[in-house]
């Protein structure tokens, strides 16, 4: 929907490079204040923003950049004033150390079956930015493939989010994936290659969420990014596949942190009901029995290592320290 109000649809758009970009956005950095959901930033002008407009803040465990996302909110705004916007939410203020994404443009699916964009052609770009995509319903609010570019500072809130497909390459930075329902945030299949960083994925429960899911020899790199609510945070259904972890904050609400084959997790926070499954933190398996291991197993310090014992008929779980 444009700023007058109308619906524009594009279907087999003959280009080779798109870019879809939000009327207004913002990504900066919250001042301190003591009101619930109340963003504060005085060098901000928040004129162009209105009642209604989509929030996410992030709460990093040390500098954006450089640590993970160990907390977060949404909401919508519900007042404007001179150097702040109040938000919906009730509990949590976003004071230093915070930061807040608001997007005013939304793409709406109505809860209708198809993606709200689909790029479907070999070798074509198409970026996204500042985008709130909400009621997406059956599909994915985008859907890519055979493609590259970046979605950078969207919100996909009560949908699925990005489908990547067939060779696509994607990077994926400084965006909140918010579900109210079951679903999976990031669909990556058939040798595609997706980059995150500065993002957020949650859902409404443990039980049926998945934060990102691959498949089909695909392979993934992410940084600086948070789960929550999650039953699966990352889950890889293939052996051939290659998940590089970095600097991740699993919070536990998550029933699985890490759960598949090849992921390995570096420098992370990984505090799900079961951290990792079927895997290491180098993505790596000791099937030995403990009480009579003979063989040396190459293990680099902090490794999370999934041991199983066999008299025991258990996995036992230890992380090495030195």
């Amino acid at each position: 929907t444009n700023y007058l109000g109308q619906t524009t649809t594009i279907q087999k758009a003959s280009v080779k490079s798109l870019t879809i970009q939000g009327e207004f956005y913002a990504y900066e950095a919250c001042d301190a204040n003591a009101v619930a959901g109340k963003v504060v930033d005085a060098d901000a002008d928040f004129s162009d923003f209105e009642v209604g407009d989509r929030v996410v803040c992030t709460h990093y465990s040390g500098t954006v950049g450089s640590s993970s996302i160990d907390d977060y909110f949404y909401g919508t705004i519900t007042e404007v004033g001179d150097g702040y916007v109040q938000t919906s939410e009730g509990t949590k203020v976003p004071t230093t150390g915070w930061r807040y994404l608001i997007n005013q443009t939304v793409f709406d699916g109505n809860n209708g079956s198809s993606a709200l964009v689909t790029i479907d052609q070999f070798n074509h770009r198409a970026n996204f930015y500042g985008i709130a995509c909400i009621n997406v319903g059956s599909s994915y609010a985008i859907s890519i493939v055979n493609a590259y570019g970046w979605v950078s500072y969207c919100i996909i809130h009560e949908s699925l989010a990005v489908f990547c497909n067939s060779e696509s390459y994607y990077g994926f930075n400084s965006n909140a994936i918010v579900l109210k329902s079951s679903g999976i945030p990031v669909y990556v299949t058939r040798s595609s290659h997706i980059e995150f960083q500065n993002s957020i994925f949650a859902g409404s429960s443990g039980s049926t969420i998945y934060g990102i899911y691959f498949e089909k020899e695909s392979s993934c790199t992410a940084e600086w990014c948070g789960f929550f609510n999650c039953a699966y945070a990352i889950r890889n259904e293939i052996s051939t596949g290659s998940i590089y972890i970095n600097k991740v904050y699993i919070a536990s609400s998550c029933t699985y942190g890490a759960y598949g084959y090849n992921i390995t997790l570096v420098n992370c926070t990984n505090n799900a009901a079961t951290p990792v499954y079927n895997l290491t933190s180098g993505g790596r398996v000791a099937d030995v029995d403990i009480h009579a291991a003979t063989e040396e197993i190459a293990i680099a310090d902090n490794d999370e290592i999934l041991i199983y014992d066999a008299s025991a008929s258990a996995n036992r779980r230890m992380t090495r320290s030195n």
